[in-house]
């Protein structure tokens, strides 16, 4: 064989791997949240800042939340775009300083208080908007059985205010299951 021809032959081979097929050029269907979805887990880290007796200015303080007693699930409607939450969970939430506790309070969460009105799905991300506010979330899994997102919602209106505890900023993340 001479060299001409196996140079030959070499860029054939190339040439031929090189080539796609027509199906490679089509984007794969982006997967939608419609449909019912059941509360997995929730975590939840922030930061904030407590008024103590001690102490004449705030001080900062973290807060870390587990959710326990799932029994609420998010209904995502196709037309039109609504969402529906049935049922509650509860947030353990734990609050230090300089990692010291502070305490724990069990926050019972109701679903429709946090996740009732319309909902939209744009390349990962999820919004929702009601209660007269809108909150988006990053979509860092969504299969046809898992939905698992996570966000910082506007939570500086929220607080202990019994205890001179203020949420500064919050981190949340949920899973979801069919």
């Amino acid at each position: 064989m001479n060299l001409r021809y196996s140079i030959l032959l070499c860029i054939l081979y190339v040439s031929f791997l090189g080539c796609r097929s027509e199906d490679d050029d089509i984007p794969e269907p982006t997967a939608s949240v419609a449909g019912t979805w059941e509360l997995q887990d929730v975590r939840l880290e922030g930061s904030g800042t407590a008024s103590v007796a001690l102490s004449p200015l705030p001080i900062p303080v973290t807060f870390v939340g587990n959710g326990t007693q799932y029994d609420m699930r998010l209904v995502f409607a196709e037309n039109p775009q609504a969402v529906t939450a049935l049922g509650s969970f509860v947030m353990d939430v734990v609050v230090a300083a300089a990692g010291i506790n502070l305490g724990s309070r069990e926050l019972p969460i109701i679903g429709s208080d946090a996740f009732t009105g319309t909902w939209s799905q744009e390349t990962g991300k999820l919004t929702f908007t009601g209660n007269d506010n809108e909150v988006s979330f990053t979509i860092v899994e969504l299969t046809a059985n898992a939905l698992i997102f996570e966000g910082r919602p506007d939570l500086r209106n929220f607080g202990f205010e019994d205890e001179g505890i203020r949420v500064n900023e919050a981190s949340f993340r949920f899973v979801f299951a069919r």
